[in-house]
């Protein structure tokens, strides 16, 4: 028993170590929730931990809608992919059962492509490009409709977005953008 007590504490040193020394700064620690602004730069959740596979950095900011509507918005880096994900009561089933329009600001709406999940609608695509174009202090109105005739509309206060993104682009290895947004 004792054997294998100090086994485990070894191995678990060595890993440390192991991940430490590829860039991790602590490994074993817990997810930890950060930049919640309180002072109107928006209202982000953006949480950070790293990978117990490989180390690697995982990111994940969520938004929840503006009003009375139950929908949040996620953006995720975890091994160098970017999602973004919009979840909310309902937002479930097969790809072919959504139309989903995006609207950024007083711009033209925008129909995106979406792949399902349990936990909500992914937008497909390059999802990258489409956060590098988003101006700061913009407003994100989105409309999922069914094929069954429901629908459902939210609006997102995109403050602080150009924070998020900067996390994201550095985590994820996002490639320079060409244009910077209008702002």
């Amino acid at each position: 028993m004792t054997f294998t007590l100090i086994a485990l504490v070894v191995t678990l040193a060595i890993a440390n170590d192991l991940a430490r020394a590829r860039g991790a700064e602590d490994p074993m620690a817990p997810v930890r929730v950060s930049d919640r602004p309180a002072n109107g730069a928006g209202a982000w959740i953006v949480s950070e931990t790293t990978s117990p596979v490989d180390y690697s950095s995982i990111i994940k900011a969520t938004l929840p809608s503006q009003g009375d509507a139950a929908m949040s918005l996620s953006i995720r880096c975890r091994g160098g992919l970017t999602e973004v994900l919009l979840d909310g009561a309902g937002l479930s089933g097969r790809r072919e059962d959504y139309t989903l329009s995006l609207r950024i600001n007083d711009d033209p709406p925008l129909q995106v492509s979406t792949i399902t999940s349990v936990r909500g609608v992914a937008l497909e695509g390059d999802v990258v490009r489409l956060l590098q174009s988003i101006p700061g202090h913009s407003e994100l109105s989105v409309h999922v409709s069914r094929r069954t005739g429901t629908s459902a509309g939210a609006v997102f206060a995109l403050d602080g977005i150009e924070s998020v993104r900067a996390k994201l682009a550095a985590t994820c290895k996002w490639p320079r953008a060409i244009a910077k947004p209008n702002n």
